[in-house]
């Protein structure tokens, strides 16, 4: 009689230490590597399968508090990037000597050019992508297609997918208002930043291609995996045992090594 309950207590056990994660999507970028998400009901890890890119940790994302968290698992250390911006634009708005001699030219030359940003949709041309159905469109900046996307309603109602693709957007864009002066980037860069909430209404983005460049016909990124039942341990998604690294020491990481 003993044996038998031995085995129940072994196997209850082990169920204490297991959670299940909502949704599991492995997405290979044009790198060749796969992402792994796993979008939790109020938390979601992303990390990437290859050996390298493992060793330098993950991404935690506080889907309740729309915070971001860089972690490190070997070292057990973690910082939060937006005290790093917080300390920027405190420089940025300190008081500087106007400089009334600066040549026009250079005013205001980090500012980005407008750009003419389309999303439009290819008829009657589908392509299912890890076992989903979905609508071709393309994403166009001044005329020109800058990639294919392949767009899927049915695999965005899976799980919190929707709900994890609107949380990362609204924290894109609380990163860029926060950036002190927006960077110089190619038209396309711009239009699928532009375009980006346009495409998650739409759906979930299972397959993009380059359309110009050298990198035409190329695979930005695609979806290889959805699953919706896997399962993680209990502690799969805790920063606790781990330390918050400040604002000194990731400043000091970020210095070049005198040799």
């Amino acid at each position: 009689m003993k044996k038998p309950y031995l085995g129940l207590m072994i196997v209850l056990s082990l169920l204490a230490n297991i959670a299940w994660a909502e949704t599991l999507i492995e997405v290979r970028n044009a790198q060749g590597q796969t992402q792994q998400v796993y979008i939790g009901e109020d938390y979601a890890r992303m990390q990437v399968t290859d050996t390298k890119q493992a060793a330098q940790g993950y991404q935690l994302i506080d889907l309740k508090m729309h915070k971001v968290y860089m972690v490190n698992s070997a070292e057990k250390r973690y910082f939060d990037p937006s005290i790093m911006r917080l300390s920027q634009n405190q420089r940025q708005h300190q008081p500087r000597q106007a400089m009334p001699n600066m040549p026009p030219m250079f005013r205001g030359q980090n500012t980005p050019p407008p750009v003419s940003a389309e999303l439009v949709k290819v008829e009657g041309d589908t392509l299912e992508v890890a076992g989903y159905s979905t609508e071709h469109y393309q994403v166009m900046a001044n005329g020109q297609v800058c990639s294919d996307e392949y767009i899927s309603k049915q695999a965005a109602e899976l799980g919190s997918i929707a709900q994890f693709d609107k949380t990362m957007q609204a924290i894109k864009e609380q990163q860029q208002a926060n950036m002190p002066t927006p960077p110089r980037q190619h038209p396309c860069a711009q239009a699928h930043q532009e375009l980006e909430a346009q495409i998650q209404a739409l759906g979930m983005r299972m397959k993009s291609v380059y359309a110009m460049g050298q990198l035409a016909g190329k695979v930005r990124t695609e979806v290889v995996t959805v699953k919706t039942d896997s399962q993680v341990a209990d502690s799969f998604y805790s920063l606790e045992g781990f330390t918050p690294l400040t604002v000194q020491e990731i400043q000091q990481m970020m210095q070049p090594r005198r040799h």
